[in-house]
């Protein structure tokens, strides 16, 4: 299994963080997005992984959501954010609308990314 799994889960799980973890709908896309960064996990594993990350969330994000984007960042590269960016978008429109919760955290990680693969002055495309 990737060992930058649970940082994704912890991203999706931050980006539907103002409803407890999202509806059912949210959690089972969560799921199925994760299992595509793992093909070859078992799904109880990546169920395992997602628990643990939500457990950290409920314990705070510590470094907050720039320390989480520089971790992905490290461990893969521009092209993978921008899958990222296009799966934290599927997964906030899951139950059919975008929180501002959600469309802010998700500005946040595109900017946090754009810093790190494009430099301060530049705009990622997702």
């Amino acid at each position: 299994m990737p060992s930058y799994l649970h940082d994704i889960i912890l991203l999706y799980l931050t980006v539907l963080d103002d409803r407890g973890g999202g509806a059912p709908a949210e959690h089972n896309l969560m799921l199925e997005l994760a299992h595509r960064w793992a093909p070859d996990a078992e799904r109880s594993d990546i169920e395992a992984v997602a628990r643990t990350a939500s457990l950290a969330l409920r314990g705070g994000l510590r470094g907050g959501i720039d320390l989480l984007t520089k971790s992905l960042c490290d461990q893969l590269p521009a092209g993978r954010c921008r899958e990222l960016l296009s799966d934290l978008g599927a997964l906030a429109r899951a139950d059919g609308h975008l929180t501002q919760h959600e469309a802010e955290t998700i500005s946040l990680v595109r900017s946090a990314f754009a810093r790190r693969h494009y430099g301060s002055g530049a705009h990622a495309s997702a």
